[in-house]
């Protein structure tokens, strides 16, 4: 889950009072009343945020510029939920925001030498928004500020710093002591030896205590991971047992920001392959650490066909394959098949120059009756995968023949989430399997991950 900073500005026949009172009333509800009309949103903002840390600021120098903070976010539901028809409505009619622009994540790690960064802060006792706000300008341009009647010299002026011209300072519009303030494009090591100074901190300490800072960076394109495992030998039963009683939402649960695009398993070697997206490896490695007791993970960046496409050719490839199907389930009559190639020696470049060029109707064609649910690519290695669906294993090698003269291809058969929790479950003993496993890891049917 995400934690988000989002800026909008009301439009001229919007009040403060009339966005909050609808901004709030979404908390809980999905039905908002707005300029006279009625809006039914998909969603209330609860399902997605964690709405206990949700928040309201309004800029010093202009009410209608806004800034709400949000915890704990599902960016999917986010995103359907402000891209819906009657979302979209109600903002046309009442504030003015670029998601593509004013939608930021926070992260607690700089994103760079320079980043902006929101910094909130309590006011202490006797201190006012407006004594706090006369210092804080002061800094844009000075170095010597006075506070409480005591003068501070600053190593550096803010605009030495940062981007002056978009600095700001909010206020919570539920406690008007508590304060938000904004720089951007900021050198990070001269504001963090600033601020570690002996003179800053005897200041703050005078007026303010500091309840957090983060910076700044709008959402980036997710980067495309594979990886596989194998649970080890003395762990399969319990490995095999938990994974079959946990849900979808479990699986969300515990994957935290990570999207799990497929993930398809082997039963038989318990072994398994999965696909998803995540902002960084780090998040990926979170996740896996609900495995790592049990399995041995890898992980990797990966590429599909339309990257592999655009990499190789130096250009956008003519179509793209459409990866929408890639968690389906087997028809009737169908089996999934993992089928892992590698391109023989000195094969490599020629083999991805013919992938590459393949026209839409070619690459359909050279599948056959297979069913492809999504290829991916390591272009380092000359190997990669694919998941199909295929009806007979002639279907499946006759695909796999036609690149012979080029690569290795070795299959086997996989089963989706739904299909080996499906297996594991029917056994007779497996809700005694299941209530040993949970007594022995001290866990309830309530959880967050397979192990904790």
């Amino acid at each position: 889950m995400a934690n988000v900073t989002c800026f909008l500005t009301l439009k001229d026949n919007t009040t403060l009072k009339e966005y909050t009172d609808v901004f709030w009333a979404h908390a809980t509800s999905k039905t908002l009343q707005a300029k006279g009309k009625t809006f039914e949103l998909e969603e209330t903002r609860s399902a997605f945020v964690n709405e206990a840390k949700t928040s309201l600021y309004t800029n010093t120098k202009n009410e209608k510029e806004l800034m709400i903070n949000c915890s704990g976010v599902n960016m999917e539901t986010m995103g359907q939920m402000m891209g819906g028809p009657q979302f979209v409505e109600m903002g046309k009619m009442m504030w003015d925001m670029d998601p593509a622009t004013s939608v930021k994540l926070r992260y607690e790690e700089p994103t760079g030498v320079k980043a902006d960064l929101v910094a909130y802060a309590t006011l202490k006792k006797g201190t006012t928004v407006s004594e706090y706000s006369k210092l804080f300008w002061s800094h844009a341009n000075g170095t010597v500020l006075t506070a409480k009647g005591k003068t501070y010299t600053m190593p550096y002026s803010r605009g030495a710093m940062c981007d002056e011209r978009r600095s700001a300072i909010y206020v919570n519009t539920k406690a008007p002591n508590q304060i938000a303030i904004c720089v951007y494009d900021c050198d990070v090591a001269k504001l963090g030896a600033m601020m570690g100074g002996p003179e800053f901190t005897e200041m703050a300490d005078a007026m303010w205590t500091m309840t957090g800072m983060y910076f700044m960076a709008a959402p980036q394109r997710p980067t495309l991971f594979a990886g596989t495992w194998k649970i080890l030998d003395s762990a399969r039963v319990p490995c095999m047992t938990y994974f079959a009683s946990m849900t979808p939402a479990d699986d969300r649960a515990e994957a935290k920001n990570v999207k799990l695009l497929g993930r398809w398993s082997d039963i038989g070697t318990a072994t398994g392959v999965f696909v998803c997206e995540a902002q960084t490896a780090a998040e990926v490695q979170d996740w896996l650490a609900n495995w790592v007791p049990m399995a041995t993970c890898t992980v990797k960046p990966i590429c599909d066909d339309n990257t592999a496409r655009e990499i190789i050719l130096k250009a956008k490839p003519q179509y793209t394959v459409d990866y929408s199907h890639v968690g389906s389930e087997p028809y009737a009559g169908e089996s999934l098949y993992y089928i892992r190639y590698k391109f023989l020696d000195g094969k490599k470049v020629d083999g991805q120059t013919v992938f590459a060029n393949l026209t839409e109707e070619q690459d359909k064609g050279d599948a056959g009756k297979c069913r492809p649910l999504g290829r991916w690519h390591d272009l380092g290695t000359g190997t990669g995968f694919a998941i199909a669906a295929a009806k007979s294993e002639a279907d499946l090698y006759k695909w796999a023949n036609n690149w012979a003269s080029m690569c290795d291809c070795e299959c086997s058969t996989v089963l989706t989430d739904k299909q080996g929790r499906k297996i594991l479950s029917s056994k007779p003993d497996f809700e005694q399997k299941l209530a040993t496993v949970r007594e022995q890891l001290g866990v309830t049917p309530k959880r967050k991950g397979w192990l904790w």
